[in-house]
């Protein structure tokens, strides 16, 4: 039996798909710097030893390998704020029968410190939702974890 290309028709489409690979690599490489395609980047984008960075980032031409972690504050602070300022945490923390927080002068720092009294630090209260029970801690928080 005799071997023959079946799919004559295929070879034209893969070469214009190769072709097309072929120039958008050139085109890639002309105007791009294949450098980002392997460096490190932070836990903003920027890559590490590059004085340009994509939407104005910083010049890190000098640092050639940077070690950043992940913001976690960022990502966590609202959840955390909304769980230790909550009228639950402020009952179990200052206000109950037998408070966790016993000294005044901590006591005052931790109201001051969720804006839940008047002090220099805060122009308002938090703009978090109140958690007031136990059972509601774990569906808000959870809610915002994902």
């Amino acid at each position: 039996q005799e071997r023959r290309c079946t799919d004559i028709l295929c070879v034209p489409v893969f070469a214009f798909a190769q072709f097309i690979f072929i120039l958008v690599t050139i085109v890639g490489m002309s105007d791009g710097d294949p450098g980002k395609l392997y460096k490190p980047r932070d836990y903003q984008g920027a890559f590490c030893g590059f004085s340009e960075n994509w939407n104005s980032g910083p010049n890190t031409e000098e640092q050639v390998w940077l070690s950043y972690t992940m913001n976690v504050s960022s990502t966590v602070d609202e959840i955390m704020k909304q769980m230790v300022c909550s009228s639950y945490a402020k009952e179990a923390l200052v206000d109950g029968s037998s408070p966790l927080i016993t000294d005044v002068k901590d006591q005052r720092k931790y109201l001051c410190d969720c804006c839940l009294s008047p002090c220099g630090k805060c122009s308002g209260s938090l703009d978090v939702d109140d958690v007031s029970t136990s059972s509601a801690i774990s569906s808000v928080i959870g809610g915002k974890m994902g």
